[in-house]
């Protein structure tokens, strides 16, 4: 995923074979510098395992590493999961906007 430095707009995240009803999210971004971000989430549709975030503009440029944690039933599971067969992480590509 790309987006550009100051954008405001909701992002999108689909968690691979879960239904998040009842379920709780956090969503962690982790940037070039280690620093490990909670950025807010909610379930955007629960039995589709989609999360969404509203993009507030404070992230810099960068590359980041996100991560969902969900919380259901007395767990708590990580996505991606490698055996999504996917990547470790989601990734955000914040772009310097020209404006």
């Amino acid at each position: 995923m790309i987006v550009k430095t100051g954008d405001i707009y909701a992002v999108n995240f689909t968690l691979g074979g879960i239904d998040l009803t009842g379920a709780t999210v956090r969503l962690l971004a982790r940037g070039s510098d280690d620093v490990v971000t909670e950025l807010a989430a909610s379930v955007a549709n629960a039995t589709g395992g989609v999360i969404t975030h509203t993009l507030t503009g404070d992230l810099a440029a960068g590359a980041y590493d996100i991560e969902a944690e969900v919380s259901v039933g007395g767990q708590i599971i990580s996505f991606p999961t490698p055996q999504d067969g996917g990547e470790l992480f989601f990734t955000m590509h914040v772009v310097p906007d020209l404006g």
